[in-house]
């Protein structure tokens, strides 16, 4: 592909600065490029760069999506009757608890990506198809503490804020200690670029199982526990919010369905508890 892997400028002039989740992009001054001239059609060098399978590649270098992911995990972007889809590597920990907490998500009232199991990976449909997506680091920088990311959101929005409040609220009931500025995001409008809310919950593999072997709860000896103490212990601004964060009610038999409709199977009874447990202390502290 002609491009030096280690060279982000090299990259971002090779496909204009271009994703798939937003359509935000550069072109030299003077070309009369447009949009539609640079805008990715195809998947090429998909399994390449997921399976490292070089059965197909073009005869001559393509633009390709694949140039503009990051992460530590194997993934690529397939293009899938008509829509573009995110597939990613992970073992079966790892799958079992972005699945998991997709689902979990979604009877909790988050609003969430939704991702499936197919054929060994793990793959979400494009999130950002009617927004721009852009990382919590575009306003927060590199600094994911809770207090830093809260202050930085809270002065754009009050209600973006309670979002955010809402999302770090299910990864402590999810153990998801992966919440760092890249893989939370907020929507912008296509046309205006006005920030409309926070990017749904995604990517949420070191959860659960992935996050931890120790699944009994105990606040007392828990790390995120001690996290959200110290947060609200030194932002009164986040408490005074806590009372419009909500969530739906969570029950045993709804994980269990969860359960029954994920082809990995783990141990039910200890997760569902611990899952349930993380989920009550939650809501005793919103009830304080």
């Amino acid at each position: 592909m002609n491009v030096i892997e280690e060279d982000d400028a090299m990259v971002s002039i090779y496909s204009y600065g271009a994703t798939i989740t937003d359509n935000y992009w550069f072109k030299a001054k003077g070309s009369k490029l447009k949009y539609k001239d640079i805008a990715f059609e195809f998947d090429y060098y998909s399994d390449l760069v997921l399976k490292g399978d070089a059965a197909y590649i073009p005869k001559s270098p393509k633009h390709s999506p694949q140039l503009t992911l990051n992460g530590s995990y194997e993934k690529c972007w397939k293009l899938i009757d008509g829509s573009w889809y995110l597939y990613k590597q992970g073992n079966d920990n790892e799958i079992f608890s972005e699945l998991v907490c997709s689902k979990i998500a979604e009877l909790l009232g988050i609003p969430t990506a939704e991702y499936e199991y197919d054929d060994g990976y793990i793959r979400t449909k494009n999130i950002a198809e009617d927004y721009n997506l852009e990382p919590i680091s575009s306003i927060a920088g590199e600094d994911d503490s809770f207090m830093n990311v809260f202050n930085a959101i809270y002065k754009i929005s009050e209600k973006i804020a309670v979002e955010y409040l809402r999302l770090i609220l299910f990864d402590f009931i999810v153990y998801n200690v992966d919440r760092h500025n890249e893989n939370c995001g907020l929507f912008r409008d296509k046309q205006s670029g006005e920030i409309v809310g926070l990017a749904p919950n995604y990517d949420n593999n070191i959860a659960l199982l992935s996050g931890t072997s120790n699944l009994k709860f105990n606040a007392n000896h828990d790390g995120l526990a001690s996290y959200f103490k110290k947060f609200f212990h030194d932002c009164p601004e986040a408490v005074k919010l806590l009372k419009k964060v909500k969530f739906n009610e969570l029950r045993a038999e709804d994980i269990q369905k969860v359960f029954d409709s994920i082809v990995i199977k783990r141990d039910e009874e200890l997760i569902k508890t611990y899952i349930l447990d993380r989920y009550n202390y939650v809501c005793d502290l919103l009830e304080k």
